[in-house]
Formats: C-alpha cells, structure tokens, sequence
C-alpha cells in the first residue's frame, strides 16, 4: 500500500510521528505567546522582538553543526528522550521569567534542544522506515509541521486571550511530556557489531562537509535548497509591505501566512499520488521550482500595479505557492536521508540547516536594500525571474547528470 498513511502501519514509525506532531505543536504554540508576553505584558517593541527571534535563530547557525555528533554517536531514542524532557523546565521558565535578559538565554538554550531533536527525528527514519515507504513518511512529518504553523499559534493565542501566558507555557511542557512518553515505546537501535565509538577528533567535526562534497547527489540537493532559502528569505519579511501597498489591512494581511500554510497541508498530501507520475525525488524537487517562480512574477507584478485582483484571488495565488512548498521539502529530506549513510544522517542534515539558515543573516537585509532601491513589487518580480532561471538550470543537472543515480536503501522491514 503506497498511501500517505502506510507508514503508519508500523508501530514504530506511528510512535515517533505522533511524538513529533507534539514537539511540533509546541514549538510553535509558544510563538505567539512569546511575542504577547513581550509586547503586551512587558510594554517593549520591534527591538526586543528582533533580539528574541535572533536567540530562536542563532542555535541553528552557530551550534547545529557541533552539536550534530551526538545525534551519530548517541542512541537517537535516547537523544529525543533528554529533548523532550529537558525542555519542560526551559519552558516552565518562561512562566518565572521577570524580563527579557531573562527570557531570551532559556530561549536559546530551548532552541539548542531543537536544533537537536530534528536531526535526531530524520537520523530515526532511517531505522524505522523501509526505502520504498521514507518518502511517505516524510511527507507525513512534513504534514505535522505544516499543521502546527496553522493550528498550534492560532490556538496558543486563544489560550493566551482566555487564560493568560502561563497555561500556555504549561501546556506546551505537557505537550513535551506526551512526545517523551510516546518515544519511550520506541525499539531499541541496532548498533553496529563491535565496539562502542571512538573518541571525537577534529576530522569528526568536519565529516558532514567531507560528506556532503564526496557526493554529488547530496551536494545539489543541499545547494538547491540553500539558494532557494536565499531567495525566499530575501522577500519573505517584505510581505507586509507589499500587503499594504496594495490598500490591504493587517486582519488581510494576517490571512496570508494561513493560506500560505494551509496550502502546504494539501500540498503534502498531493505529494504521494504525484510521486506515481514523478518517480525521481530529484526530478520532483526540481520541477517545483517553476512554479513558485511563476507565483513570485505574478506577485511582483501585482506590486508593481501592473495587475490588478481581487484579494480572494491574491489570497488565492498564495495558497498556490503552499501547494508546492511540499512538493521540494519532502523530496530534498528524502534524499537528504537516502544519500546519506546512516552513521552520518545527523550530522549531514545539521550542516544542511546551518548552511540554509545562514541565509537568515544576510538575505533579508539585502532585500530590504533592494526594496528602499528598486521597489517591494520589484524585489518580487526580480526574485521570481532569478529563481525561474535557477528552476530551468536545476531541471538541467538533473536530467543530464544526476537522474538515475540516487542511491537506492535497502527494503528491510523494521522492526515495529
């Protein structure tokens, strides 16, 4: 059976999906509680807005790739396990903390626990999944990601209008205490027969570059999706201020992450029936590029008052850019995990998110550049044109280098 759902058929897989579906929902049930405890209830603005998303950011960049070799070294079960427990007293935190220099440090070392947990949760597929089902299960970690970006801030700041911050920080710890209990049913990992591992030397800390460079496969997929993240990154905080050029209010413009998010649920379950029709997860991750770059021009040139629509309908176009953000994440993971040997799955997928949220630093800025020069509308129709040519070089390395030789996992059931 090659639904979405068939993973699900393994007792395993079930336990470490529903685990993450709540790690999921907490990390983004505290976001708008967060940013409330902050603006509302301290009284501060944009600057401690700015410093309390650079503490959530800066994990990912700076430490990622370090803390990488624990999930290669240590047993992933075990590793998920310490996250999810030690995250419990960062988040009780939040309800004791008397200002932001107070806040911001647990906030950092939570995301450290992140930055863990996510490598560790893909390093796991590899041992609880057979080849032929990782892309269905990837799409299905992706469908509880997406799901989260709706459903958990939306319901986080009901509970912060109804009961205040603190049930929202005790739920979210309750939540993590679910996700601990649900990984405690998992099996225990198959180790390599020998011995245990052998202290950590300097060409340890380099192994996911070395590995990520000796192959080519790994290499495009990785770059692939870092200059996407460029250029995402590049117009994604300018979506306000192409909103309100357009005459649209903030309760107009607060519909577009939704619609944007909502599409990436359908998205996500569109991923399995397109996958009969697109067998190559490179070909599937390339293709979608097109797409979005299309969306980007039309966008553009909506900034621009070259076109002219209704909001439903721009509201419309953004839901079609969800649709297609699945159709490149659950391909690239996929790959990023079949790629990658299994002793090494951690640390390639943190130098993997390092590189691509290094782009955070400088991407944004260098739009805000371009906006103040060219224009909000300009910056759309530029990123598209830029990302519509890199959609057709993209199609070209694949299909005259690299298609066909992925590398194939072996089918051995799991245990379950």
């Amino acid at each position: 059976m090659r639904t979405l759902f068939a993973p699900l058929t393994h007792r395993s897989y079930r336990l470490l999906w529903i685990a993450q579906v709540f790690s999921d929902f907490g990390n983004f049930f505290d976001l708008v509680a967060l940013e409330a405890l902050i603006v509302y209830e301290w009284g501060l603005g944009a600057g401690a807005l700015a410093a309390f998303a650079f503490a959530a950011g800066l994990p990912w960049i700076l430490i990622g790739p370090w803390v990488a070799l624990l999930v290669d070294r240590m047993s992933k079960k075990r590793l998920m396990l310490i996250c999810c427990i030690l995250r419990i007293p960062f988040v009780i935190g939040f309800i004791l903390a008397p200002d932001l220099y107070w806040l911001l440090p647990l906030v950092f070392l939570k995301e450290i626990l992140d930055v863990l947990f996510d490598p560790a949760r893909q390093a796991s597929l590899r041992w609880l999944v057979p080849r032929d089902r990782l892309e269905q299960a990837n799409a299905l970690s992706q469908l509880s990601l997406n799901t989260a970006k709706i459903a958990a801030p939306a319901f986080g700041g009901l509970v912060f209008a109804i009961s205040g911050s603190e049930t929202v920080f005790l739920l979210e710890a309750a939540g993590f205490l679910l996700a601990a209990m649900a990984l405690m049913g998992l099996p225990a990992e198959e180790k390599a027969s020998g011995t245990a591992a052998p202290p950590l030397n300097r060409r340890d800390l380099t192994a996911g570059v070395r590995m990520i460079r000796s192959n080519r496969i790994l290499t495009f997929v990785i770059g692939t999706a870092t200059v996407s993240m460029l250029i995402i990154w590049m117009y994604d905080k300018l979506i306000i201020l192409w909103a309100q050029s357009l005459g649209m209010g903030v309760e107009a413009f607060g519909l577009i992450p939704g619609a944007i998010a909502a599409g990436s649920i359908l998205g996500t379950l569109l991923v399995a029936p397109l996958n009969r029709f697109i067998r190559s997860p490179l070909l599937m991750m390339s293709t979608s590029i097109l797409p979005v770059s299309v969306l980007m021009i039309v966008i553009g040139m909506g900034g621009l008052k070259w076109v002219t629509l209704p909001f439903p309908l721009w509201l419309a176009v953004w839901f079609a850019g969800g649709i297609v953000s699945p159709l490149f994440h659950v391909p690239y993971v996929t790959l990023l995990q079949s790629e990658s040997p299994r002793a090494m799955v951690g640390r390639v997928v943190a130098v993997a998110n390092a590189v691509q949220n290094a782009t955070m630093l400088f991407s944004p800025m260098l739009g805000a550049a371009l906006a103040g020069w060219i224009g909000v509308g300009s910056v759309f129709l530029l990123a598209g044109i830029v990302y519509g040519l890199f959609a057709f070089f993209c199609l070209w390395c694949v299909r005259r280098v690299l298609l066909g030789s992925e590398r194939p996992l072996p089918k051995k059931e799991p245990a379950s």
